[in-house]
């Protein structure tokens, strides 16, 4: 089973968005992709291609470690953490994400389980990689099962994977990877728009120092309460 999810680029709206206010974004044809199926060995293997980084795991200590990265959330939900130590390696995002759905729904894992994953959407970048990810594993596991899915089931599993990698999301990333086209977000709702007829550039500069966990955490300390976000909706 394979699927597909997109990368997305927000126009106006950075940040504000986790306030309530609106965002204009946009998806683009940049992709993450997740391929998945079945093996003999009892056992879940993750594939990072891009990050050339994988896994073997047992569904115990799958279960064992979305224990541990729930008390790492909360501790950085309490301030004893930084969001960058929540993750300490890029696969345990999926392995949680995996377990939090099979355990969910009370799904049965029969055999062995492999998951590829694959991205053309450039990584940390603001682009929404670890999101659309998120969506395409969401999507082929609801393929594998042959489950028949409302779209705000895959939003709320890929909003709860989401908090571990940005602290405080606000919804916009998992929505497009979900939905895609060109939406004025704001709350968690989107209003449709006609994509602009302009031509688009991406420009990469480069893998900023810090990850836009630390970026928003840091943000919402300095200027929470600031009248800025008034000036980003005005825009």
């Amino acid at each position: 089973m394979k699927a597909i999810a997109p990368g997305k680029i927000i126009l106006s709206g950075e940040h504000a968005v986790v306030y309530g206010k609106p965002a204009l974004v946009m998806a683009v044809n940049r992709f993450a992709e997740a391929t998945i199926t079945g093996n003999s060995e009892a056992r879940v293997n993750f594939q990072l291609v891009d990050f050339d980084s994988s896994s073997s795991i047992t569904l115990q200590a799958l279960r064992e470690l979305r224990m541990r990265l729930k008390r790492n959330y909360d501790m950085f939900l309490n301030g004893e953490l930084g969001i960058r130590e929540v993750l300490k390696k890029p696969f345990h995002l999926f392995e949680f994400l995996f377990i939090t759905f099979l355990d969910s729904l009370q799904l049965k894992l029969d055999r062995g389980i492999d998951i590829q994953l694959h991205s053309n959407i450039p990584l940390g970048s603001g682009m929404g990689s670890s999101a659309a990810t998120i969506l395409s594993v969401l999507r082929a596991l609801a393929g594998y099962y042959s489950l028949d899915f409302h779209p705000d089931k895959y939003f709320d599993f890929g909003l709860e994977a989401e908090k571990l990698q940005h602290g405080r999301p606000s919804g916009v990333d998992p929505y497009i990877a979900l939905h895609g086209g060109f939406v004025r977000f704001q709350n968690k709702q989107a209003q449709s728009l006609q994509v602009p007829d302009l031509p688009f550039y991406i420009v990469n500069t480069g893998v900023p120092d810090s990850t836009t966990g630390e970026c928003v955490d840091y943000v919402a300390q300095q200027f929470e309460s600031s009248k800025i976000w008034q000036d980003f909706e005005a825009v």
